[in-house]
């Protein structure tokens, strides 16, 4: 189970945000099935809410992967990197922290 399926579960029924989240995200997912060439068919309902049209830029991210319409990714990386320096700091202390505590299993530190 993931972290968010985790934090919805603890969310009261009832609650706003977490309508408003299973309905933004949850209630519109879709399951693709790959073909024998191991290709995926985006359904144009999805794409249209991606607004891609024809190229579309394939993002991975350590454990999933994004597809985006390549102008509203570049703006989305842009922004990210904008916001490097501000979160580098937290990021810094978060990792040093894990590492301080004996690590995460199965990745080692810099110093071993």
């Amino acid at each position: 189970m993931t972290l968010n399926q985790r934090t919805l579960l603890r969310m009261s029924p009832n609650s706003t945000a977490r309508k408003v989240f299973l309905n933004r995200t949850v209630s519109k997912a879709v399951e693709l099935k790959l073909d024998d060439t191991g290709r995926i068919k985006i359904p144009e309902k999805h794409l249209g809410l991606a607004g891609i049209a024809r190229d579309l830029v394939f993002v991975g991210a350590m454990d999933r992967f994004y597809v985006w319409e390549p102008e509203r990714y570049a703006a989305f990386d842009s922004e990210m990197e904008s916001q490097l320096e501000d979160v580098q700091t937290d990021f810094e202390g978060s990792y040093n922290a894990v590492m301080a505590t004996g690590g995460i299993r199965g990745i080692v530190g810099e110093d071993g």
